[in-house]
């Protein structure tokens, strides 16, 4: 499905790119990018687009339905949509609808779409818009030429744009629990390296921060991009590493110093993270 109508002033813009063979082994690459100045009528409605674009609203309002919600995109606001999926977007107030806008895609570009639109889909409130509508002014610049340097360049500001949403959702404006709740994940953490050596369990840390166990897998999977249980065996297995390196201690005895019950788990998962087992990593350190 695609239908749309373009009601657009003459000063919006837009370009249409080529990628540069080289494009599809960086992080990102650009198949579109423009400012539209829209008019009521401005609409947009479509499925099945492999790309994902990102909708940065300058002023004016837009709306947007995608996965059967309903999102008012207001100024400062930016969206990152997966074209593959349902959605229709369309201007939204008496004045002109302006908006920045790309189509992207690359090997990192699902990473960064699941980071920044994970837990809450929302239209995220841009701190600090300057730079940020620096870097697409940048991107339209480098979208007619169609070359390995350009092609750097496109990856590089896309994503810098992409990091500052990351940061913007999670400043305050966007997320009203953020202090509180790195508040907690650093109690977490620093109980984690107080204790790593004791068995100790995700119930332990739910206590720690009076929350529901439940509550707590979320927030700290939102924070750290790890579960509870992942930051706890690379937190074992980094302190193992030391002692690999600066002592003469058998395997077996680092296994329980940094809170492993057995050594065959500890090898299992020294391996699993490290990809050597803990005896060839001290021989590869000496």
């Amino acid at each position: 499905m695609f239908e749309y109508q373009l009601d657009l002033s003459p000063d919006s813009k837009w370009v249409t790119i080529t990628p540069h063979t080289a494009s599809y082994n960086l992080p990102f690459f650009m198949t579109e990018v423009g400012i539209f100045y829209a008019g009521k009528d401005y609409f947009t409605e479509r499925d099945e687009k492999n790309t994902y674009l990102l909708i940065y609203t300058c002023s004016g309002e837009g709306y947007l339905k995608y996965e059967n919600n309903d999102y008012l995109l207001k100024q400062y606001t930016v969206v990152i949509i997966d074209c593959n999926k349902y959605h229709y977007y369309k201007s939204f107030s008496k004045e002109p609808w302006v908006f920045r806008w790309i189509h992207f895609g690359g090997m990192c570009a699902q990473t960064y779409m699941n980071l920044i639109m994970e837990a809450q889909y929302q239209a995220i409130t841009i701190v600090d818009s300057l730079p940020f509508e620096a870097y697409h002014n940048n991107l339209m610049r480098v979208s007619s030429v169609s070359d390995t340097y350009s092609s750097v360049c496109t990856s590089t500001h896309l994503s810098n744009m992409l990091m500052h949403i990351l940061s913007s959702k999670f400043n305050e404006k966007n997320n009203k629990n953020y202090i509180q709740h790195t508040q907690n994940i650093n109690k977490v953490m620093l109980y984690i390296s107080k204790n790593y050596m004791k068995e100790i369990n995700i119930d332990d840390f739910a206590a720690l921060i009076h929350l529901s166990k439940y509550y707590f897998l979320k927030i700290f999977k939102q924070y750290t991009g790890a579960t509870p249980y992942e930051y706890l065996i690379n937190y074992r297995i980094n302190e193992a590493k030391v002692l690999l390196k600066t002592t003469h201690h058998s395997i077996s005895s680092i296994a329980l110093a940094v809170g492993f019950l057995n050594e065959s788990n500890f090898i299992k998962q020294f391996k699993r993270i490290t990809h050597l087992t803990p005896l060839n990593y001290r021989k590869t350190w000496c």
